[in-house]
């Protein structure tokens, strides 16, 4: 298994010290991510920062390879509030970690998400930072606000929630698995034994569907469905249908950003979306 792992250090000029040690790795990839947080972030500086220099290491410089995942890999930090904030059980059986501290929650964000299969281990004060803190590689980050973890969809960049990863993996990915399990109205329920490995498969299938070229803008269906579709999501929510899949995928609007909410399966009878007319007997017949 890959290792990364992380440590911080306050300095007296209000920056962060993140150093960092890739496991098995040479050692000029070994070295310091100096943060500069914004005034406004005045809470957990260390916490954020830390998550703030993972995740650029990770998916900016990704210091542990390009499209890495959280499979086969695992993360070592140097506070129990992450780990609390991205547990595993707790993500499955609610969609939401153990913590308290609700402002470091959306800097988790790509823990929970890309990197959800990911070990996560705590380890205070290593012995191995201090020497990252005189030599070796040197990064500097501004952080102004936290960065989630995205892909590319046919409408433009999208925010993976992880409820629609969670979503995806039930419907999808442990579809077979799951079936025949009896869970009510709880379909969270139904996963809580699931390997982890199922939320890495499914972010890899979403960066393929979400920009094939199978994958087209489709009009909501003049349905009672439809109807509940706008209620739920808004009238500015795109709906993206791949067919081969049967995948509905719904993608909201937030602020500046582009959300996917969550991810349908697609059936004859459900008349979600409108349907192109079908060639039947020599002729189109409306679908």
């Amino acid at each position: 298994m890959n290792q990364i792992a992380v440590s911080t250090r306050e300095r007296d000029d209000g920056q962060v010290d993140v150093a960092y040690r890739i496991h098995e790795a040479h050692p000029l990839a070994n070295g310091v991510v100096r943060v500069s947080l914004a005034s406004h972030i005045n809470q957990d500086r260390a916490i954020i920062a830390e998550l703030a220099a993972l995740q650029y290491l990770l998916c900016q410089a990704e210091v542990c390879g390009p499209g890495r995942t959280g499979l086969g890999l695992e993360v070592q930090v140097s506070h129990g509030a992450i780990k609390r904030a991205v547990l595993q059980g707790a993500l499955k059986a609610a969609d939401a970690g153990r913590t308290d501290k609700a402002h470091i929650v959306p800097y988790t964000h790509f823990l929970a998400t890309r990197f959800f299969a990911a070990n996560k281990t705590v380890v205070h004060d290593p012995a191995w930072a201090k020497g990252c803190m005189l030599k070796y590689s040197q990064h500097a980050i501004s952080v102004d606000e936290p960065r989630e973890a995205t892909l590319s969809t046919q409408v433009g960049n999208a925010v993976i929630s992880r409820h629609a990863l969670t979503r995806f993996v039930q419907r999808f990915i442990a579809r077979d698995l799951l079936a025949g399990r009896a869970a009510g109205d709880d379909e969270i329920a139904t996963i809580a034994d699931l390997d982890p490995k199922y939320w890495t498969r499914a972010w890899k299938s979403l960066a393929r569907l979400l920009i094939s070229q199978n994958t087209v803008v489709s009009a909501l269906a003049c349905s009672k469905l439809g109807e509940s579709m706008v209620s739920r999501h808004g009238k500015q929510a795109k709906y993206l249908h791949h067919a081969d899949s049967q995948a509905i995928f719904i993608l909201v609007p937030e602020g500046r950003q582009l959300v996917l909410a969550t991810v349908l399966r697609d059936f004859d009878d459900n008349r979600l979306l409108q349907r192109p007319p079908r060639y039947i007997g020599g002729r189109l017949v409306p679908a």
